[in-house]
């Protein structure tokens, strides 16, 4: 989901975790944290915020479903 912005991340969030289906695994979690970083930019230390995303789903047993009908 890289290039989200905040929004379009809770928008996709609230998506998931509704979804409630036998054959689609499950949302279990999430984690959004943004940290500083000092940086190097065009030559001048620059304090950059480092945003990181992460989603959490349960464990599918068996391999991905590319390898099941690839």
């Amino acid at each position: 989901m890289q290039g989200l912005d905040d929004k379009d991340f809770r928008n996709e969030l609230r998506k998931l975790n509704k979804i409630r289906h036998k054959n689609i695994i499950r949302l279990i979690g999430y984690c959004h944290d943004t940290h500083k970083k000092c940086m190097e930019y065009e030559g001048e230390l620059v304090l950059a915020s480092i945003q990181e995303r992460l989603l959490c789903f349960e464990y599918m047993q068996g391999g991905s479903l590319e390898k099941h009908i690839g």
